[in-house]
This record gives structure tokens, sequence and C-alpha cells, in this order.
């Protein structure tokens, strides 16, 4: 790949970010040209895609007494995806997106909100186990991970190589719940978003390594573009070696 080329793709991708950002949520544009150049680009240059697919299941099903998230969608019309709405159904989303994933093994993804199946850990874990190019982060599915405390345990120690931290949005407020459901047993407590959620969690009690993974060791693996304390070291040692004698840093 030549300099130019690079440069055409960084200029590519500003447009398509720009032109397309409503469809890229919707995932009509997965199967267009722009994103296959895209796609080759990140293998190249290795690093991982982030792609958020749909919202919860439960928008995409009919409100009535037996939707648990039946709040949020009186309140907010606009995330309502079901039925009469002429949008696509939760599971023709999630076929794309795996369709996706396996088209391009090479390419490490990360698929946002833990693919939405954090209500489904099974279902996650095959996919973690068919599809060794997907990891998953975990904003805005606390409310899941804390109300099945020991299957979500068991699930982050045996898949604590492919879970990322993440969040939504900088909410320095919102992050003590995230670290009381990680790193303690404390038992049922409120979550900070009541029409998110309106049952209790529970700490599942992580062990520290697993913890760190989760946290940062997992981002650092799979981009290694990403600054690190011993990258920076090594860059900066490096640098000291190439200097003439008696020059100074």
């Amino acid at each position: 790949m030549s300099q130019q080329e690079s440069i055409d793709y960084n200029t590519d991708l500003e447009q398509l970010l720009k032109l397309h950002a409503e469809e890229c949520e919707s995932l009509s544009i997965l199967h267009r040209n722009s994103y296959e150049k895209y796609n080759g680009r990140s293998n190249y240059i290795n690093i991982p895609v982030i792609i958020h697919t749909a919202e919860p299941q439960e928008f995409f099903q009919p409100i009535d007494y037996s939707n648990e998230r039946w709040l949020e969608l009186s309140l907010f019309n606009d995330r309502r995806n079901g039925p009469g709405t002429g949008r696509p159904t939760f599971e023709d989303l999630m076929t794309q997106r795996d369709n996706l994933f396996k088209k391009h093994p090479k390419t490490m993804f990360v698929a946002a909100h833990m693919g939405w199946h954090a209500n489904d850990l099974g279902r996650l874990g095959a996919m973690f186990d068919a599809m060794p190019n997907v990891t998953a982060e975990l904003g805005a599915v606390l409310y899941d991970i804390g109300r099945q405390p020991r299957a979500a345990h068991d699930f982050f120690i045996k898949y604590q190589d492919r879970i990322l931290f993440g969040k939504d949005s900088f909410q320095p407020e919102e992050y003590p719940y995230y670290w009381r459901v990680f790193e303690t047993k404390d038992d049922y407590f409120d979550y900070y978003r009541p029409y998110h959620a309106f049952w209790k969690l529970y700490g599942i009690d992580l062990p520290d390594e697993v913890m760190k993974k989760v946290y940062y060791k997992n981002s650092l693996r799979i981009t290694p573009q990403l600054p690190s304390r011993t990258r920076m070291r090594s860059r900066a040692a490096r640098r000291r070696a190439a200097m003439p004698s008696g020059s100074t840093a």
C-alpha cells in the first residue's frame, strides 16, 4: 500500500462516516463497496472494527405486559423497532452482522453492547466459540450482567480474553456501579437508570487478573497502536539509543 492510498483511505472513511452514519446504525451499509474497502484497510493497518448492530432485543418486540423494557419504549417512541414499524427484525440484523464477522475472519471485530446478547450469555459464548475474530464490549448492558451473578462470573472467567470495558458516554457518576458489579460480592443494589432496569443488581466478584484484562489489557492487545506505559518507555529508550552521543532528550 502506498502513502497515497493511505491518504485516500482516510479521506474515504471520513466521508463514509459523514454520509452514511444513519445507515451504519441500520446495518444496511455492511454490504456496500465502501465498507468492503474500509474492511480491507483495517486488516492492513491492524486495527479492530467496532460494530454497533441493532438495539436491545426487547425494542423489537410488542409493547405489552411481557416486555420488560416497556417503560423505556413508552418514554422514547423513537426506540421502537417492533411490529408495524417497517424495520428489520432483531434476528435479521443479527444474521447480517454474523455473516459479516464470518466473511472477514482476519479482521478483529468488537461487538458493541456485547452484541445485545448479555441477556443470553449462552448465545454470546457460542458466537465467541464459532468466531475467534470477535470480541465484545460492555457499554449499556450492566443491568443484564448484574442480575445473573453466577452465570456472569463464570462467563467472564471463561471468556476473559474476549471482553472489553466500554461505556456509551463519559458519565463519572455511573462508573461506581460498574466497579461494584465487577469487583464485589454485594447483593441487591440499585441500577443507576430506572427506565433501563427496575430489578436489583449483584456483584460478580471477578479475580484481579480478569478485571485487568477487561478494563485495559484486552484493549491494548487488540489495538497495538494504543499507548501504554511499557510501550512508551520502550519508545523513549529507542529514541535515546538513536540519538548522537552527547545529545540530550
